[in-house]
Order: C-alpha cells, then sequence, then structure tokens
C-alpha cells in the first residue's frame, strides 16, 4: 500500500524524529527495506486508520517509499470491543520500551476517552505494577513546557526523571510560576503570563530558549524547579504557622482569593490540602485579615518590601513570628526587640513578610509627651543642688559589670573574616571610618593578600574594641546582623538569673524602689522582689557620661 493513503488519529507514543531509536530505525528501512507490516482498521469514514507503526510510516514518507507492508486488522467477534488506544499500548509494551513520560501521554488519551478509568483500569490496560502506573498518571499533572522541550530536543528523560515526578506533584500554577520566575530575565513574557496565565506563544519562547541547548543546562533548570516547588523550609513553615494561625481559615480564604491549586485532572484534588499559597502578597493579605494580631497592628499600616535590609538600624526590629499567636505574646515580642511598650510606639511600615517580618516604628506622640515632662522635671531636680542622684555609685558598677559581657559578645558575634556584598572585609571598613590604623608586621611570610588583611583585621579587631563607643559598636553589630547591644543585654537579664541578680546589685536601695514591683524597705528584699521583672529596667543608664565611668566602651551610648 502507497504510505499516503494511511493516516493518524493519534498515537500514544510521540514520534521524535530526532531521537537515536528513530534514526537507527530509519537507517534500517533504508538498508534492508520495511520487513514489519504496518497495522490498519478502516474506519466509518471508509479511511485506512493507523493502529501500530506510527514511526515506519513517517519514515516510508521521509524515504518517499512507493509502497509499504500492511496488516489490515478486521474486527471480529474474537477481538471483542478494544479501543486503539489499548491496541496501541499492547503493541508498544511488548515490542519497545515505553518510558513514563510517553506513558503519560497514553494515560492523558484514555483519560479524555473515559475520565472515570481508575488506577486498577489502567495497570491492567498497560500490564504493569501500580507503582508504575502511579507514576505515569502522575506525569500527566507536568506542565507541557517540560514535555515539549524533551520532544524537541530528543532528550533521554533517565537522569532527570527523579526532578520531573517531584515537579509533578505540585499544582500547574506553582509550576507554571516557576517557570516565569526562573527565565523572566531571558524571556519577555507577556501581560497576561506576568498576572499568572501562561499564553502558547509564551510556552513556545521558553521551548525555543531551550532548544539545541546543552541538557546539563535543562536538568539543572529541573533540578532547580523541583527543588523550589518541593522546598522543606517551606513546608516546615506552614506546619509552623498552623500553630499559630487557623489551617481551615487559611484554607477557605485561599479559596476565596483564587489562590486553590489547579490541577490537570480531579484525581490530583487529593493533594489540594496539602498545597498553600505561598505568594507574599497573599500571606501578608491573610495575615492582616484574618489574624487577631494582624488585623489589630498591622491593618492600617503600610508594606515596605525594602525595609528588611535595614532590619538593624534604628527605629527598625526584625520579629519572631513564633510569637504573633496572640496579643500578649505579640507585646513581649515588641517590648523585646524595640525595648519600647507597644504604647510607646507607632509601627508606620513592615516588609509584609510573614517569615519573621521586620517593622519600622517611631516613637508616639504620647510617649514624646511623657519623656519632655520627665525631661522638665529632671531640670528641676538637678537644679536643686541638695537634690542626691539616685544612681550616682551604680553608673560605675554597672560599666564594670557589663564591659566584659560585651568584650565576650564581640569574640563570639562578629567575625573578622566576613565581607559585605561587595566583597570588602567588613571589620576593616568599619575601624578604618573611626580611627587611623596601624600596620602590623606579618609573621608568616608566605601569604597571599587576602590572608595578610584578614590577620590584621583580626588583630585591630582585639586591639581597638575597647577604643570605641557602644553607638560605634552597635554599628559593627548591625553590619553583621547581630543584635544590638540593649536588645542582647535585655535577652540575658530574661533569661539568666545570675546576671539579673549581679545587675540589680549595681543599683542603691533609693533607685530600687523607684520600680513599681519595689516596696521592700531594704536592699536584700528589694533585690528579690525586682527578680520577678521581665523587662530590664534602667537601660537608658546603660553607656551615658555620667559618673565619669573608667570603661570607655560603655559612654556615649545613643539610644
Amino acid at each position: 500500500m502507497n504510505p499516503t493513503q494511511l493516516i493518524s488519529e493519534g498515537n500514544v507514543r510521540s514520534v521524535n524524529k530526532r531521537s537515536n531509536a528513530y534514526q537507527l530505525l530509519k537507517d534500517n528501512i533504508n538498508t534492508i527495506g520495511m520487513e514489519t507490516p504496518i497495522t490498519y482498521r478502516v474506519n466509518d469514514k471508509n479511511e485506512n486508520v493507523v493502529v501500530n507503526g506510527h514511526q515506519r510510516l513517517a519514515i516510508a514518507k521521509e524515504l518517499k517509499m512507493e509502497s509499504v507492508p500492511t496488516f489490515k486488522m478486521i474486527r471480529s467477534k474474537y477481538h471483542g470491543k478494544v479501543d486503539d488506544v489499548t491496541r496501541q499500548l499492547s503493541s508498544n509494551m511488548f515490542t519497545v520500551d515505553m518510558d513514563l513520560l510517553d506513558a503519560s501521554e497514553a494515560v492523558k488519551m484514555i483519560f479524555a476517552e473515559n475520565p472515570e478509568t481508575t488506577r486498577k483500569e489502567l495497570q491492567r490496560r498497560f500490564g504493569m505494577k501500580s507503582a508504575w502506573i502511579q507514576d505515569a498518571t502522575n506525569l500527566t499533572n507536568l506542565h507541557p513546557v517540560f514535555s515539549k522541550i524533551i520532544k524537541t530536543n530528543a532528550y533521554d528523560t533517565t537522569t532527570i526523571m527523579e526532578y520531573l515526578l517531584g515537579i509533578c506533584l505540585a499544582p500547574i500554577n506553582v509550576q507554571e510560576q516557576n517557570l516565569i520566575e526562573m527565565f523572566e530575565n531571558d524571556i519577555e513574557f507577556s501581560e497576561k503570563t506576568l498576572k499568572g496565565k501562561m499564553t502558547a506563544k509564551d510556552i513556545k519562547q521558553i521551548v525555543d530558549f531551550h532548544k539545541d541547548e546543552d541538557f546539563k543546562n535543562f536538568k539543572n533548570t529541573c533540578d532547580s524547579i523541583n527543588d523550589e516547588v518541593n522546598d522543606n523550609w517551606k513546608k516546615n513553615f506552614f506546619v509552623k504557622m498552623f500553630t499559630l494561625f487557623d489551617k481551615k481559615t487559611f484554607l477557605d480564604y485561599q479559596k476565596e482569593m483564587g489562590k486553590e491549586p489547579q490541577y490537570t485532572y480531579n484525581m490530583f484534588s487529593e493533594y489540594a490540602d496539602e498545597y498553600y499559597c505561598e505568594d507574599d502578597d497573599f500571606l501578608a493579605d491573610f495575615f492582616v485579615n484574618k489574624t487577631l494580631v494582624g488585623a489589630t497592628y498591622f491593618k492600617s499600616v503600610p508594606i515596605d518590601k525594602d525595609i528588611h535590609r535595614d532590619a538593624w538600624e534604628k527605629g527598625h526590629a526584625r520579629l519572631e513570628v513564633s510569637k504573633f499567636k496572640n496579643k500578649q505574646t505579640f507585646r513581649r515580642e515588641i517590648s523585646l526587640m524595640t525595648n519600647n511598650s507597644i504604647a510607646d510606639i507607632d509601627i508606620i511600615a513592615w516588609d509584609g513578610r510573614l517569615t519573621n517580618p521586620t517593622i519600622k516604628y517611631k516613637h508616639n506622640d504620647k510617649y514624646i509627651a511623657k519623656l519632655k515632662k520627665e525631661k522638665s522635671n529632671n531640670s528641676e531636680i538637678v537644679k536643686d543642688s541638695s537634690t542626691k542622684d539616685i544612681f550616682q555609685s551604680s553608673y560605675n558598677k554597672v560599666n564594670k559589670l557589663i564591659t566584659p559581657i560585651l568584650f565576650e559578645y564581640v569574640e563570639n558575634q562578629i567575625d573578622p573574616y566576613k565581607v559585605n556584598e561587595y566583597g570588602m572585609n567588613i571589620v576593616v571598613k568599619w575601624l578604618s571610618e573611626l580611627m587611623p590604623l596601624t600596620f602590623y608586621a606579618q609573621d608568616n611570610n608566605e601569604c597571599d593578600n587576602n590572608k595578610f588583611l584578614n590577620d590584621l583585621a583580626k588583630k585591630w579587631l582585639d586591639r581597638h574594641t575597647e577604643d570605641v563607643t557602644i553607638h560605634q559598636l552597635d554599628e559593627l553589630f548591625a553590619f553583621q546582623s547581630q543584635l544590638p547591644i540593649k536588645t542582647y543585654l535585655s535577652t540575658m537579664f530574661r533569661s539568666n538569673d545570675d546576671f539579673k541578680e549581679s545587675y540589680l546589685k549595681c543599683f542603691s536601695l533609693d533607685a530600687l524602689q523607684t520600680l513599681e514591683s519595689v516596696t521592700a524597705s531594704n536592699k536584700k528584699s528589694a533585690i528579690k522582689e525586682a527578680m520577678n521583672l521581665v523587662h530590664m529596667p534602667f537601660l537608658e543608664l546603660l553607656g551615658t557620661v555620667s559618673g565619669q565611668s573608667s570603661q570607655g566602651l560603655l559612654r556615649e551610648y545613643i539610644a
């Protein structure tokens, strides 16, 4: 029969003319001819429809063969009601290897004919075990971009199948979003695609971008997207979040806002309850609209996505989201991280990140008015020379207690070799802006510039730490993303009873009696009562020039 007299109504396996198997078959037919007949049937339109032999037919047309051997399939009572897909599957499964991606295309055709097909039925039709059927079925949810790239370049899927099997479990819209993010710098996507619905044109752009590309690059693409959609950190974040916020409320809001997962077939709905929208804007929206802390403290606060970079600057604080369970734990977190009561500050912006958000705050008018009144009262006290400074004996005691703690904090937390985003040593940059530096002789002559500079940074840090003020030292902690000194000491006060007691002993009975919780008439009892305090008192005294402390490190602290 002439090849032009045969037609195809679909093939469960893709005909990839660039594959090695196709080329070998073509060379064989060109050399010795076609020995295996093409099986066909006659349809209702009296057309000769290929059932088995699509690749051989394509080769025959390429070679311009005038005639090919054929076998006409005649339906009889012995054939039963068997469709073309099943016949092709039967033929392919027992004559050539069918990989999982080809099998997934066959599964799609079966589902198109009968969406209610069960996995058990698929096992019977493919003659394969349940695990193989499960993988083939899951791959029907793989974004078409991946299969198109593989077919276009005739890639062998053996080494990337584990990535594809991971990617296909994610909702289609999540796969698509990750593809857009991965290629947004290389491809100019349409507005429709950027809004979350990839067009056929943009799918073609990604496929064309990979045409004739090194397989290693595509493998890296699959690896990266698999890691992203199966990120354990993200999964753990939601596990943690649902201990703070109601899961059902989240899922209902996700559905209400059109953020529910999208899958190719309904059978994947079993995964839907395990998918949570990770979009930062959606999470922020959920937080301010559906949680108690969000609605109370963040409802009218604008989002500034850049302020997370300034988390350690004055007027900024990075908060632990685990403290957002209720108003009480949130207020404590604010007090710890800002050294202020929530009643004394206004949150003026936040970065919109529900993963340990950064806030920007300022003292409110009520606090400023209270501060002015206190300063006015203090001025009146200073004018009265008969008034004793109840803290006069405390300054040096406090400084003497805290100085070695801060030196240890510097030694443990500051990395003298750490560089900034431009590759410059942070300690060297910090010190060079504060004081003239003396170069020390290098003991080891066999060292390069980096080692020489790192050794100098370590020596300079050890030598000059005691020459700087707390305010200047706080700048270094900020550069290396460490807690400010007052926050660090506040944390110690709350968690270390030995330090708390030593700190309270630095103050006179008169000073301790200014604390609301202290009513005792002797110092020992006053300290015992003050040990119940959660927040560190008298923080405003740290680093002042009052008392003419001999400890230079603790002077000139600017709160």
